[in-house]
C-alpha cells in the first residue's frame, strides 16, 4: 500500500512540477529547486487534495511557499535587473517551512493535514 501510494504521489508531484526530485526528503517548496510560487502552489496543493482526498482544512500555505509581489516588476527584465543590481533574488533570504515529498505521502495516508515533524 505504502509504496504504491508513495509512486501515486511522486508521479503526481512529477507531472506537476515537471521536475524530478532527488529524493523523498526533497523540499518541493524551495524556490531555488522548483520554483512553486504564488497561485502555482495554490493550485499544486488543492489538486494534491482532491487527488488523494486530504483534508487541508488546517494546512497555512504561505508558512511553506512563497508568494512574490509582482507588481512592482512592471517591466520585461526586472528580475534580471535586480539580481544584477544586488547579486540576488529579492526572496534569497526567505526562511520557510520545508515541505518534504515524504510528508506528502504521510498526509496523503492520513487523508488530513498534520504538521511535519521538524529534526
Amino acid at each position: 500500500m505504502r509504496d504504491d501510494l508513495t509512486k501515486e504521489v511522486c508521479d503526481f508531484l512529477y507531472d506537476y512540477i515537471g521536475k524530478k526530485f532527488k529524493d523523498l526528503n526533497s523540499n518541493i517548496a524551495d524556490p531555488k529547486l522548483f520554483s512553486i510560487v504564488s497561485e502555482d502552489a495554490i493550485w499544486i496543493m488543492e489538486e494534491y487534495a482532491e487527488k488523494f482526498g486530504v483534508d487541508l482544512s488546517s494546512f497555512v500555505i504561505d508558512e511553506y511557499f512563497l508568494f512574490i509581489d509582482y507588481r512592482w516588476y512592471d517591466f520585461i527584465g526586472m528580475w534580471s535587473i535586480y539580481k544584477l543590481i544586488y547579486k540576488r533574488l529579492p526572496y534569497d533570504d526567505v526562511v520557510l517551512k520545508p515541505l518534504t515529498v515524504n510528508h506528502l505521502i504521510a498526509v496523503a495516508e492520513k487523508k488530513k493535514w498534520f504538521e511535519p515533524v521538524c529534526n
